[in-house]
């Protein structure tokens, strides 16, 4: 929990400056307007659930008329979901661009401002390079607070929403096995819950690693660049004085720290990737192995089987957020606690 509340209190050091400044009426329009465009396409997600449930009851039923009428309506819900996806892009894209432009305008007013950009070396020899942590972290950091914060948000509205159908279809849902109807007051929730909450688990005990591995590979890629364009802007006293060899080994080595960095990021990516494939694939049969057992019986029809293994999966994936985005999860704490580094050490100069 304190790891979570750091990162919390991280975040909102960074994030909250802009909402408060000069810009903020257009930062919280902005906002507001892909929080709307999210909830459109839950909605959205919502009547396709909805609407399974009448498609596949029509086609069991061989009911022509009510196939075409639904094949109609499926046509408006493509409309609104093109509709609602275009929003989101847009508006999350034009956050971006303003957000970035609003934090890079500050970072460097800061940094050239008093010497800062030279004293701030002796004030805290572990800053690296704060001319890219300016140029590339920040955008790393606006990017990846919108992908995450919109895919926590359709998660969060997800898992009330599909929950809530999921809970209703559990009443109407038996669960026969052995001759008896095991089922309980809202099974298909937790069981839903269940499942992803031990994937979860099982996530973070793979990919726990990755936040380091990446704050590493972030820093060694910044040595990398760094070193390189100044044996480029200073390639005319290195030819003079013959220093090509000296510059080609310092090169490498900083090379090499990269690759052997990168290597132990692959290995646990890799492993993650590995389980979340793994995960994914389960989870298209599994809700329907759940439901089958009432279908089999005749206790539904194929409508409601559809719909409860849909909401079966929604209400799955939304709770298993973080098994999905765990890499990416990684990789804004580890640009945070860059971006918090630096903030830090030009506030001492």
């Amino acid at each position: 929990m304190k790891p979570i509340i750091e990162a919390l209190r991280m975040f909102t050091t960074l994030a909250l400056p802009y909402f408060r400044s000069e810009d903020r009426l257009r930062a919280c329009g902005l906002l507001a307007a892909v929080v709307g465009a999210e909830v459109g396409l839950v909605y959205v997600a919502v009547l396709t659930n909805q609407w399974n449930a009448r498609f596949f009851n029509a086609l069991e039923a061989r009911h022509w008329g009510n196939i075409t009428t639904e094949l109609l309506v499926f046509c408006f819900i493509v409309a609104a979901a093109v509709l609602a996806s275009m929003s989101q892009y847009y508006f999350g894209q034009r956050l971006q661009i303003n957000w970035r432009r609003w934090m890079t305008e500050n970072y460097l007013s800061v940094w050239m401002a008093q010497g800062r950009h030279y004293r701030v070396r002796f004030v805290d020899t572990t800053i690296d390079n704060i001319h890219l942590r300016i140029a590339n972290d920040v955008y790393l950091f606006v990017q990846r607070t919108h992908e995450l914060g919109t895919g926590l948000l359709g998660s969060v509205m997800a898992l009330l929403s599909f929950a809530f159908i999921l809970w209703g279809l559990s009443a109407i849902t038996p669960l026969p096995l052995f001759g008896v109807d095991l089922a309980i007051p809202g099974y298909l929730v937790w069981t839903a819950l269940l499942y992803a909450g031990l994937g979860t688990l099982v996530a973070h005990w793979i990919g726990w690693r990755l936040v380091p591995l990446n704050f590493n590979q972030q820093r060694y890629e910044s040595d990398f660049r760094f070193a390189i364009v100044r044996a480029a802007d200073h390639s005319e006293p290195v030819a003079l004085m013959r220093g090509e060899a000296v510059e080609r080994e310092e090169l490498r080595g900083r090379f090499s720290n990269l690759v052997g960095n990168w290597t132990n990021l692959v290995v646990r990516q890799t492993r993650l990737t590995g389980f979340i494939a793994c995960y994914g694939n389960i989870s298209t049969v599994f809700p329907t192995l759940i439901v089958s057992p009432a279908y089999m019986i005749g206790a539904i029809p194929l409508g409601i089987l559809v719909q409860a293994a849909n909401a079966f999966q929604r209400v799955e994936g939304a709770f298993a957020f973080c098994i999905g985005a765990y890499s990416k999860l990684a990789e804004w704490k580890a640009i945070m606690d860059r971006l918090s580094q630096m903030e830090t050490a030009m506030s001492k100069v």
